[in-house]
């Protein structure tokens, strides 16, 4: 590893990637919240404005819906688009199906259940409301959960892994960046910190001219709802064309909150940073091994092997195909690599699938200890 940051390729790219304080302050939107526990029951009640399936669509998920909850404590507030989504959800119906229900039919919906009818009389949920700003609107909810819930803060866990990776490589805090791939909501939280200050040139067939820079970082998965598992896991970061890749290999796991109490899960961000960035230098000798292993005669037989493994959709294969297809010289799996690696740049895709081309790409870069040599097929992770 290198400490070389002047190459043209990262001054490229920086500015397209989060400060530390550009993704706290997006963090910051949800925290701290307010949980008020209430149990289902008479005095529950959801009012919905009659527009609500023209302009489903077209609400972001922290915008007022112009709905109106009244709690068990007789308090009327205002609901987002995502925390009546949530309510639903939390009933059993569909987010989808939520967003095309005439609001009269929702309502009646909502009321059933969060009245108490079928058996729900008294079950307990928490609704999170953002902070009072002093005015005589109502307060706002932002988002339902469960009774017993407890949100773990974006914030502290970010905290915990940023001291962890100056610790590790004894770097500035204003010299990690966060990739732009960066998503956020109460349900949930998926951010990669990136060290550009560190870098490996990989070369070797396929490889970018002059150079061909790659960075480590950590990525945390968090849903301050409860809806997934707090995760932690290695990420490493091409700075020639922004792709990244989540090296699944290289994991805390996912910190269960059945398992332990829960201020414990930062102690254990804390304690999990030494471990998986460890792991790296090997995860990158694997990127580089992988510029050696031509499959100039086997690349359908490797993109089934992983689109299988992997179970990835058909139009993200699609996808990957035509960045195959536009790459001359030379073929190897740093080509896969890459071309797996670049679809999940494209901001249109979901969360869930940028994860999935990130995990596939991780497994691509350990190929040289999982394919077969006699039959070449790739092996299961």
């Amino acid at each position: 590893m290198s400490n070389d940051i002047l190459d043209p390729s990262i001054e490229e790219m920086r500015p397209r990637l989060l400060t530390l304080d550009q993704a706290r302050e997006k963090l910051a939107k949800t925290e701290p919240l307010n949980e008020m526990k209430f149990e289902a029951g008479e005095a529950v009640n959801f009012i919905l404005p009659e527009d609500w399936v023209d302009r489903a669509d077209e609400l972001d998920g922290m915008a007022d819906t112009g709905g109106i909850v009244t709690l068990a404590s007789g308090q009327e507030y205002r609901l987002t688009k995502d925390a009546l989504l949530e309510a639903g959800a939390k009933v059993g119906i569909p987010r989808k199906l939520q967003e095309r229900t005439p609001a009269p039919l929702l309502e009646s919906w909502l009321n059933w259940w969060f009245k108490g009818n079928s058996g729900w009389e008294g079950k307990s949920f928490k609704s999170f409301v953002s902070g009072a700003d002093g005015s005589s609107v109502a307060p706002l909810v932002i988002a339902f959960g469960s009774g017993t819930i407890q949100p773990f803060s974006n914030l502290q866990i970010l905290d915990q892994l940023v001291a962890g990776v100056k610790r590790f490589y004894k770097a500035d805090e204003q010299d990690l960046l966060v990739d732009y791939k960066f998503v956020h909501s109460l349900e949930l939280t998926q951010a990669r910190i990136v060290v550009p200050g560190v870098v490996r040139n990989i070369t070797g067939p396929g490889t970018a001219q002059p150079s061909d820079l790659w960075s480590t970082g950590i990525t945390f998965r968090n849903s301050q709802l409860g809806l997934k598992p707090t995760s932690l896991d290695g990420y490493l970061f091409r700075w020639r064309c922004s792709n990244g890749m989540t090296d699944s290999l290289v994991t805390s796991g996912k910190y269960s909150r059945r398992d332990g109490a829960d201020g414990d899960v930062y102690s254990w961000a804390r304690d999990s940073v030494d471990e998986i960035l460890g792991g790296l230098e090997h995860a990158l000798d694997g990127v580089s091994a992988t510029t050696q292993i031509p499959v100039e005669q086997d690349v359908g037989l490797v993109l089934d092997d992983l689109f299988r493994q992997h179970k990835v959709p058909g139009s993200l294969q699609r996808s990957v195909v035509r960045n195959m297809a536009e790459v001359g010289g030379d073929l190897s799996m740093y080509t896969i690599l890459n071309a797996i690696t670049q679809v999940a740049n494209d901001p249109e895709l979901s969360p869930d699938s940028v994860g999935k081309l990130m995990q596939t790409g991780g497994h691509v870069a350990h190929s040289a200890e999982m394919r077969c040599e006699a039959c070449r097929r790739i092996k299961p992770e």
